[in-house]
């Protein structure tokens, strides 16, 4: 079976919006995000703009051109949708607050954040559950080693699930915004903080996982051995395949208990900077992702841009 292309991006900036005990008022809209009209905005874009303005604070500035987005998010707006079905249900549609009513299109976080930077080379927003945040690291890293854009902002914002969604009490919250470039094409005196490089498959119903899991650790580990990994896995019987190849694989692996969200790995990825290891994260419908992370003094793979 044929490893999986990588491209290593170089993290240039981090920005975390996060609740230090989770839930509760902790975000101070005001504060962050100065300005008219932010306080009606879904809570997970609040989290999503203050958390992209601290990473590129981090990194100095963007430069003027070349800026892309890629957002990962699984209930970003669920809270906000739950209550617009309410005020239609309860009172009149004519009662959604305008600057609301636009977040039923679920591509709008990266669109939001678009405008608020000037991001104008492209802005995705991705979905997939749970591997979206790793998604969109993978997906802007190819997105840049082919010219289309000079700087990404990738990440994961999630707002916490109403009440009446299943998974709510455990669900994602905040956002982690890095600003990713191609590692080779750094500016001369930008601070690298990290590099990484992802790699993704899918297992479909009834098929074995051990194949492709196979395939993605080769890519991301490229022979090494011992590397420490960090897991983020549901109880689902996929989840509970990996933890069971993991005891082969990674006999070291340290596994969390997966949130509803995109959000747990992207933290990970973002706690890892700086030092070494692997974000191994998967989903209940089969998405799985690996993102290996290396610190900015020890290169990231091969010499060659891409391993084949």
């Amino acid at each position: 079976m044929t490893r999986p292309t990588l491209t290593r991006l170089a993290i240039t900036g981090v920005g975390r919006v996060l609740p230090p005990g989770g839930g509760g008022a902790w975000f101070d809209v005001a504060a962050e995000l100065p300005g008219r009209g932010y306080g009606r905005l879904p809570h997970a874009i609040q989290y999503l703009l203050a958390a992209a303005n601290r990473a590129v604070a981090d990194r100095g500035g963007l430069p003027d051109a070349g800026r892309a987005a890629a957002i990962g998010t699984n209930n970003a707006c669920t809270a906000m949708l739950h209550a617009m079905n309410r005020t239609i249900v309860e009172s009149d549609a004519s009662r959604i607050s305008p600057l609301a009513a636009p977040f039923f299109v679920v591509s709008l976080p990266a669109g939001r954040l678009a405008i608020e930077l000037d991001v104008r080379a492209f802005a995705m927003t991705l979905t997939s559950p749970r591997t979206a945040g790793l998604d969109a690291l993978r997906t802007g890293a190819r997105a840049l080693a082919a010219g289309r854009a000079g700087v990404l902002l990738a990440g994961a914002a999630e707002d916490r699930l109403p009440p009446e969604e299943p998974g709510h009490e455990h669900s994602d919250e905040g956002a982690v915004t890095l600003v990713c470039e191609d590692a080779d094409r750094v500016p001369a005196g930008t601070a690298v903080r990290g590099y990484c490089e992802t790699a993704a498959g899918f297992v479909g119903p009834d098929r074995p996982a051990g194949p492709v899991l196979e395939r993605l650790w080769a890519a991301v580990a490229d022979g090494e051995r011992h590397l420490p990994v960090q897991a983020v896995l549901d109880d689902s019987p996929l989840g509970e395949r990996i933890a069971d190849w993991l005891k082969q694989r990674a006999p070291g692996a340290a596994i969390v208990r997966a949130p509803a969200g995109c959000l747990t790995p992207v933290e990970w990825v973002a706690r890892l900077l700086g030092d070494a290891g692997v974000v191994l994260t998967a989903a209940a419908e089969g998405n799985i992702a690996l993102c290996r992370v290396t610190p900015p003094t020890q290169p990231a793979g091969p010499t060659e841009r891409n391993r084949q």
